[in-house]
C-alpha cells in the first residue's frame, strides 16, 4: 500500500474513533417564583452515571429576555457554595452546581458583580441571577423548575464524519492519481 493511501486510512481510522464521545449542546431553563426564567444552550460531556453533565461551554443565555454577554470559559466556575470543584449540572436537578460571571473572576476569584451573573447551586438550594437591568430576590432552589434537555443536532456527528473520512480518501486518491 502506498504512503499516501495508509496515511488517509490512519487519518480516518483516528477521526471515526475519535467522534465516540459524549459531548452534546444542550438547553437548559430555570423558572423562578415570579415565572421569569433563566435560560440558555450550554456544551457538556454527560458523566457515566448517565445524569450529570460536565460544563464545558456556554452558548447563549438570557434571564427575563435580556441575553447575557458572551460567556468565556474563564467565566464560569463551580459554586463558591460547593465543594464540588468542577461546574457539573444534571438532567435530574439533583445536582447544580455552577457560578457564571460574564464579567469574568480577578485574580482572586472575585466576581465583578456590576455585570450579569447567576449562580445555579443546588446542594446549598440557591438560585441567583442578576443583570443589568432586572435584579430578582434569589430563590431556594425547586427541582421542579429546572430542565435540561439534549438539544437537537443539526448535523448528527457520525454522518459528518463519514463524509469528511470520505473526502479525505477521494483527495488522497487524487493525490495518487496524479503521481502516477
Amino acid at each position: 500500500m502506498k504512503k499516501a493511501n495508509f496515511s488517509a486510512l490512519l487519518i480516518s481510522a483516528l477521526l471515526f474513533t475519535s467522534f465516540n464521545t459524549q459531548a452534546s449542546t444542550f438547553n437548559f431553563k430555570y423558572t423562578f417564583t415570579d415565572n421569569s426564567a433563566l435560560q440558555g444552550m450550554l456544551d457538556g460531556t454527560i458523566l457515566s452515571d448517565g445524569d450529570t453533565v460536565l460544563i464545558n461551554s456556554f452558548g447563549v443565555v438570557q434571564y427575563a429576555g435580556v441575553v447575557f454577554p458572551t460567556i468565556t470559559n474563564g467565566s464560569f466556575i463551580a459554586s463558591p457554595f460547593s465543594t464540588v470543584s468542577l461546574p457539573k449540572i444534571s438532567f435530574s436537578g439533583n445536582l447544580l452546581n455552577v457560578f457564571v460571571c460574564s464579567g469574568g473572576f480577578d485574580s482572586g476569584g472575585v466576581c465583578d458583580i456590576n455585570k450579569p451573573f447567576f449562580i445555579l447551586d443546588a446542594m446549598n438550594s440557591l438560585v441567583f441571577v442578576a443583570t443589568d437591568t432586572d435584579n430578582p430576590p434569589p430563590d431556594f432552589y425547586d427541582a421542579s423548575s429546572w430542565s435540561l434537555t439534549a438539544a437537537p443536532s443539526s448535523v448528527p456527528v457520525p454522518a459528518a464524519a463519514w463524509l469528511f473520512g470520505s473526502a479525505l480518501l477521494g483527495f488522497a486518491g487524487l493525490r495518487h492519481k496524479s503521481n502516477v
